[in-house]
C-alpha cells in the first residue's frame, strides 16, 4: 500500500514564505529508474509536506539514495514526475534547475568534498557561488559551521588528510553554512562514532526548525529517525511500501516493515 502523505533583509526570511504555502514541496508521481537490466524505482509516488523533516529507511540496495538524487535533479528518471517547489524536473530549463540547487543544501553519502580544495575552501564554495557575503563574512561563517559539526581547525587541511568521519562532518558543515528552503541528508551519521552521532542528530533537527525548510534524511540509523523525523517513508522494492510516523511504522501491521523497525531491537 502507498501513502503520498503529504546578507538578507532581517524583516524577511525564507522560512516565512514557505510556511504560508499549502502546496506539497515535493510531488513524485510514477517514478521508475533502472540500471541496466536491474530495476531500482518502480512506479514511486510520494508526496513531501512543507516543512516537514522526513526520514527515508529501507535495507540496503532499496533505493533510498537513488531516490534523494532524482529529488535534487541529480539523476533523470527513466518515467515519471517530480515537482520541486513547484517546478518540474523533467521540463524545466537550465536556469531554472540552478535556481532550484542554489535552494538545496546537499550532503553527499561520502561527504562529497573536492579532492582539489581545502576543507575551507569546500565549504565556502556556496556562500562564494549563491552570495554576495564578503571575505570576512565568509570566513567566519565557515569557521562557525566547521565547529557546529565538530571538526573546528581543519580548515586547512585537504580532504585525502582526513578521516571518513570526518569529511562527512566537513560535507555536512558546507550543506549547512546557508540557509536553504530545501535540506537532503544521506546517510548523515554513517561512519561516525556513537557520541558525534548523537550530537549531528541535534543538529540536524536544530538546523530544520531554525529555518523551517523541508528536510529529508536517507538512513539506516533508526535513533536519529526517531530522534528527528516528523514522518518516516518506508522504501522497499522501489515503492514506497509504507509511510507515518516512526511509531505508526513500528507497529505495523505490514510484518516487513515491523521487522525492519524491530530488527531483534538491537538499535535501541
Amino acid at each position: 500500500m502507498t501513502d503520498h502523505g503529504g546578507t538578507r533583509d532581517p524583516s524577511f526570511s525564507l522560512s516565512e514564505a514557505r510556511s504560508e504555502s499549502p502546496e506539497p514541496a515535493i510531488q513524485v508521481r510514477d517514478l521508475h529508474k533502472s540500471f541496466g537490466n536491474r530495476p531500482v524505482l518502480r512506479s514511486l509516488s510520494l508526496d513531501v509536506r512543507r516543512s516537514e523533516l522526513l526520514a527515508i529507511v529501507g535495507g540496503s540496495g532499496s533505493g533510498k539514495s537513488v531516490l534523494l538524487k532524482h529529488l535534487a535533479g541529480l539523476i533523470r528518471p527513466d518515467r515519471g514526475s517530480i515537482r520541486l517547489d513547484g517546478v518540474d524536473l523533467a521540463t524545466a530549463g537550465k536556469e531554472a534547475i540552478r535556481d532550484l540547487h542554489r535552494k538545496i543544501g546537499y550532503l553527499f553519502q561520502d561527504g562529497g568534498l573536492l579532492n582539489s580544495l581545502t576543507v575551507f575552501e569546500n565549504v565556502a564554495l556556496p556562500l562564494r557561488e549563491m552570495t554576495s557575503s564578503g571575505e570576512e563574512e565568509i570566513r567566519q561563517r565557515v569557521t562557525d559551521s566547521l565547529a557546529r559539526v565538530g571538526v573546528g581547525g581543519t580548515e586547512a587541511k585537504m580532504p585525502q588528510e582526513m578521516s571518513g568521519g570526518m569529511r562527512k562532518r566537513a560535507g555536512l558543515a558546507r550543506a549547512i553554512v546557508e540557509e536553504r528552503s530545501f535540506f537532503f541528508f544521506d546517510e548523515p551519521t554513517s561512519a561516525l562514532d556513537p557520541v558525534t552521532a548523537m550530537s549531528i542528530r541535534d543538529l540536524i533537527r536544530e538546523v530544520h526548525d531554525r529555518w523551517k525548510s523541508t528536510s529529508l534524511v536517507v538512513t539506516h540509523d533508526l535513533r536519529l529517525v526517531q530522534k528527528v523525523a516528523d514522518r518516516v517513508a518506508f522504501l522497499h522494492e522501489g515503492v514506497i511500501r509504507r509511510m507515518g510516523t516512526f511509531d505508526e511504522l513500528s507497529a505495523s501491521d505490514d510484518s516487513v516493515v515491523r521487522d525492519f523497525f524491530t530488527a531483534d531491537y538491537l538499535w535501541r
